[in-house]
């Protein structure tokens, strides 16, 4: 857990409850919410992840889907983070993802326990999670490439091979634009996995765009307006706060 995260009163207990009798060869996950000033805002909308599931089925439902499950929403018995290995300090952006699935995959169930609820705090400027430096990309990648590999261990089939495509295509799409050669390094895997057909993902303005100069165009030409908007803010600002100073 973040430190501006919260757990509900009863969110450990009930998943303790769903552990016993049996159980404590599977993990147990939970619901999880967004808010951004007030734990109230929280709005719980049940994902197809809020399912019991095999290990296999859950990670293809989450990478073909692009959905995922907050690290606090778990409860992980110790015999299974034992068997799944020490945190990897290598990386430095997806560490929870690459770590949670190495711990899925090493347990025989995930069970989902209804009202064991998160309140995820969201919307903060200095998170890690919105880093886009470049070092942040290449954690991120190797963070991809390690959960296939996991993945693939398990179970070496076509739709493992491209639920592990999607995830890849869709690290292409995000961040051509900010490293785009190391998102030629996923394009090959893409090509190895035997493709993907996960489409650009953007609004109308993009999607028009892609449609005249391709998909990296518009990314760039999306990325440039934004740098161009975030200078202008930025004046802005500076001008502001000028002139408080000499009042």
């Amino acid at each position: 857990m973040d430190a501006d995260d919260l757990l509900d009163p009863n969110k450990i207990e009930c998943q303790i409850h769903r552990l016993q009798d049996g159980n404590l060869d599977c993990v147990a996950s939970g619901e999880w919410a967004r808010f951004y000033h007030h734990p109230s805002e929280a709005v719980f909308t049940p994902q197809p992840l809020w399912a019991d599931m095999n290990p296999i089925d859950w990670l293809i439902c989450a990478w073909e889907g692009h959905w995922m499950m907050h690290p606090a929403a778990w409860l992980v018995p110790r015999a299974i983070a034992q068997q799944a290995g020490p945190w990897n300090e290598r990386l430095t952006l997806d560490d929870d993802g690459e770590y949670f699935c190495r711990v899925i995959l090493a347990s025989r169930k995930v069970l989902f326990c209804s009202g064991a609820k998160v309140y995820y705090r969201s919307g903060l400027g200095n998170s890690l999670s919105g880093t886009r430096s470049r070092s942040a990309w290449e954690s991120l990648l190797y963070s991809v490439e390690l959960s296939k590999n996991q993945l693939l261990a398990k179970e070496d089939s076509p739709r493992t091979r491209h639920a592990c495509a999607t995830r890849f295509q869709r690290f292409i799409y995000e961040s051509y634009s900010y490293a785009p050669d190391v998102s030629q390094s996923a394009e090959a895997q893409v090509e190895q996995l035997g493709g993907s057909n996960l489409q650009p993902i953007g609004g109308p303005n993009f999607q028009r765009l892609s449609s005249i100069v391709g998909w990296k165009w518009a990314r760039r030409i999306q990325s440039w307006r934004l740098q161009k908007a975030h200078r202008r803010l930025a004046k802005r600002q500076q001008y502001h706060a000028s002139n408080r100073l000499f009042r």
